[in-house]
């Protein structure tokens, strides 16, 4: 309110008045901070941090977020925690026609049974599906973005999202490949690995991690450069190779290797 006018946005206005039979004029720079109410949807493990507040318990916990003019903005965060220290569950695929959801988030030999499961494809609901895995009936290729969300406890939790096109798995960057030989290996023998990158991308530091088909690491390897040898010291079968920058993160798809 300002010489009897009530202002609600930002502004610029001039009150003239007279004053002992002189004019006056005042000129108001007018700044009007309005507040924001916002939501915001979260799934974690364990606990989760906004600004200065940790919140460890699921459920909807209300967060102002003050400001000098005291317009404060409130935003409500919709939390589920995983319950008994569970990792979020991870779905990751199996070279370019299966995808496998985890029952081994914690990377070793600990299996996390989930009490359900549904799939979705493309944001819908794939009617009638609850598996551990998903592939068309001849093994194709696997095209659209999939997510898994499992029951844990009382609470629904989502993998994270594959995205599948016509080349196999879009990564966010597609910045790191690598290629592998001789494939099939036999057993206690070793396999090779090249590591190809975007010039300007790699650090030349990369982490080889192989895992079996339910999603346990098997074998571990750090590289630096390009070319990697890592000892087939594995049980018969089929695993899951990738490769990451150790200082960036980025990752590969995984890619089949069989022993034999």
């Amino acid at each position: 309110m300002w010489n009897g006018t009530l202002y609600r946005e930002s502004t610029t206005d001039i009150y003239e008045y007279n004053d002992n039979a002189c004019d006056n004029v005042d000129t108001l720079h007018l700044t009007v901070r309005h507040s924001t109410i916002g939501d915001t949807v979260v799934y974690a493990p364990q606990s989760f941090i906004y600004f200065d507040t940790t919140f460890t318990e699921s459920g909807d916990h209300v967060y102002t977020i003050p400001n000098q003019a005291e317009c404060d903005s409130v935003v409500t965060i919709h939390l589920s925690v995983t319950p008994r220290g569970i990792p979020l569950p991870q779905l990751y695929a199996y070279e370019q026609s299966v995808l496998i959801l985890n029952h081994y988030p914690f990377g070793d030999n600990t299996r996390v049974e989930y009490d359900s499961i549904y799939w979705e494809k493309d944001g819908v609901v794939m009617a009638g599906f609850n598996g551990d895995s998903y592939h068309l009936d001849n093994y194709g290729p696997l095209k659209g973005c999939f997510k898994v969300w499992v029951k844990i406890g009382n609470d629904w939790f989502p993998t994270n999202e594959l995205c599948m096109g016509s080349s196999g798995i879009e990564l966010a960057d597609g910045s790191v490949d690598f290629r592998m030989w001789p494939n099939p290996v036999r057993q206690g023998t070793a396999f090779n690995i090249a590591v190809s990158a975007r010039q300007g991308v790699s650090t030349g530091w990369w982490d080889v991690e192989v895992y079996d088909v339910e999603g346990r690491r098997v074998a571990q390897n750090d590289v630096n450069g390009e070319m990697a040898t890592m000892d087939c010291r594995l049980e018969r079968g089929a695993y899951i190779v990738t490769v990451s920058d150790k200082v960036t993160g980025q990752k590969s798809a995984g890619k089949r290797i069989v022993v034999q």
